[in-house]
């Protein structure tokens, strides 16, 4: 049940994240998130695309029985994703989006921890 709810989490936190990176104008989103100065419209979208697949390999197919050993690599990915994250926050010393990274770091690590079985 816990695990269930982590990945309910995870899809939600990462596909919105994603979603954002990729539907929202750079312009917009630069003023909203300010470390996304440093980086294209395109290579926003990508991180976009990679946080979006990452949710939902997260979750759909250890849910759906279909090809259940992505899910463990998804977690990977999106451990990947995230900490780089990190590195980018603590960089520019924004403690509390590092704090909140950490946390989803945890989060990715338990999912992983749980599902690994399946490779």
């Amino acid at each position: 049940m816990l695990l269930t709810m982590i990945q309910v989490f995870l899809l939600v936190l990462f596909a919105m994240a994603g979603m954002m990176k990729n539907m929202v104008p750079k312009e917009k989103f630069d003023k909203k998130m300010p470390w996304a100065k440093d980086y294209s419209a395109s290579e926003l979208k990508t991180i976009g695309r990679f946080e979006v697949l990452g949710a939902l390999g997260v979750t759909l197919p250890m849910w759906l029985g279909i090809l259940p050993w992505l899910t463990p690599l998804a977690a990977i990915g999106l451990l990947i994703i995230t900490l780089f994250a990190l590195k980018l926050h603590v960089s520019r010393k924004e403690n509390g989006s590092a704090v909140f990274v950490l946390v989803n770091i945890v989060l990715i690590v338990y999912v992983l921890s749980q599902t690994i079985s399946l490779f």
